[in-house]
């Protein structure tokens, strides 16, 4: 039905415009085409026919009407002489809603009102036919919405119950299939044969806890790593308020047991405790140890992280960031790289480890003190680059960013 209007679409013109035209006659007025498009009946050989019809003004000179075009078919039913199929019964204007009087008068109040509420999904430029009567039940009609421009029209049926796009009607055919429905049907619920194969993905199981709050649990760790986030400035920059902050992890190892501890700390940069760094939180968690040659297997709960010592370099404990920033590459839109002052890199033992470990920890840890990953504001290097560590001095303290 859709190529079917196609080509109507084409026909009907949404508005009259008017321009001065630049000749003798300054005063004429050129005027646009416009359209007007109506609903038509009309009895054909045993069928009522339901068209289409446009009106065309012109302002300069005549133009040959387009054909009318056919939206439905209502055929027509000789051996029931007492049901009025193809009758009009109802009509939407822009001001409101009619019944024809004859239809109206013969019908229970409950079911014109129920048709009156149904034609409202429709447009304000709309007819209702009549195409059944059934025994004991409510009339059956058609609706037909007259063609906008752009717009395929609509049509639908209605048995006193409910307004429907399909199945058709006995009675009503059409030059190619109706339009389908409006609103999309919703999807089918997943049967029995449609669910996958397989055993079903098992719980993830956290780590076990074994101590939570301030003050740390002490251990004597083999291994351990930090994460110094600076509020330094460069010079003439405005310094940033928050305080700074100490992320703390150590890594324990023995036998078959992998323990765990994380700590944050923060130092105030004004009032009370200013330049001092208080425990704000730390939590303790306990794995296994499982050990293939020089890989260890950690497992928390369902986190797993292969872990190897290597020897690596990194910065040395009283290393800098220089305060002018790198150029950005691409990739680096919206954050700083601040060089190293220092190009000496020194050696260290490292236990590198791929995979997950709890309590976001950073995956690369030396013995302790540890190293110590040096983050300054908007610093857009990631936590397991080599570049970005330093050692932690012997004594535990904090050494200047900038």
């Amino acid at each position: 039905m859709r190529s079917l209007f196609g080509s109507f679409g084409a026909l009907v013109l949404g508005a009259c415009a008017t321009a001065p035209v630049t000749n003798d006659a300054e005063t004429r007025e050129r005027c646009l085409p416009a359209s007007e498009v109506e609903l038509v009946r009309r009895v054909d050989v045993g069928r009522v026919l339901v068209e289409a019809v446009v009106t065309q003004r012109v302002c300069q000179q005549d133009a040959p009407l387009p054909p009318p075009v056919r939206l439905a078919e209502i055929r027509l039913r000789p051996e029931l002489p007492s049901c009025p199929i193809g009758e009009l019964g109802a009509r939407r204007w822009p001001g409101g809603l009619s019944l024809e009087p004859a239809l109206s008068a013969a019908r229970p109040s409950p079911e014109r009102a129920h048709l009156e509420l149904a034609f409202t999904s429709f447009s304000s430029d709309a007819r209702a036919f009549v195409i059944g009567c059934p025994d004991g039940r409510a009339f059956e009609w058609l609706f037909v919405e007259t063609p906008r421009p752009g717009l395929s029209p609509r049509v639908a049926f209605y048995d006193g119950e409910a307004v429907r796009f399909s199945p058709g009607h006995q009675n009503v055919l059409f030059p190619t299939p109706p339009p389908p429905p409006v609103t999309e049907p919703e999807p089918p619920l997943p049967q029995l044969e449609d669910e996958p194969e397989g055993p079903e993905a098992p719980e993830p199981v956290a780590p076990r806890v074994t101590a939570k709050g301030c003050p740390a649990e002490r251990l004597d760790a083999q291994w351990a790593v930090r994460r110094f986030v600076s509020s330094a400035r460069p010079p003439g920059e405005r310094s940033m308020p928050g305080p700074e902050m100490l992320e703390r992890w150590l890594l324990h190892l023995a036998g078959g047991t992998a323990t765990l501890v994380a700590e944050e700390q923060k130092r105030p940069k004004s009032g009370p405790g200013a330049a001092e760094w208080t425990c704000s939180d730390a939590t303790t968690v306990q794995g296994t140890i499982e050990r293939r040659g020089a890989a260890l297997t950690l497992r928390f709960g369902s986190l797993v992280a292969t872990c190897r010592e290597t020897t690596t370099l990194v910065q040395p404990a009283q290393a800098r960031r220089k305060p002018k920033r790198l150029p950005q590459r691409p990739d680096e839109e919206g954050c700083d790289r601040y060089p190293w002052a220092t190009s000496s890199p020194v050696k260290t033992r490292a236990l590198t480890c791929t995979g997950e470990l709890p309590l976001n920890a950073l995956p690369v840890f030396a013995p302790s003190p540890g190293v110590e990953r040096l983050v300054l504001e908007n610093d857009c290097q990631e936590p397991s680059q080599r570049d970005a560590l330093r050692l932690v001095p012997a004594d535990g303290s904090v050494t200047p960013a900038l």
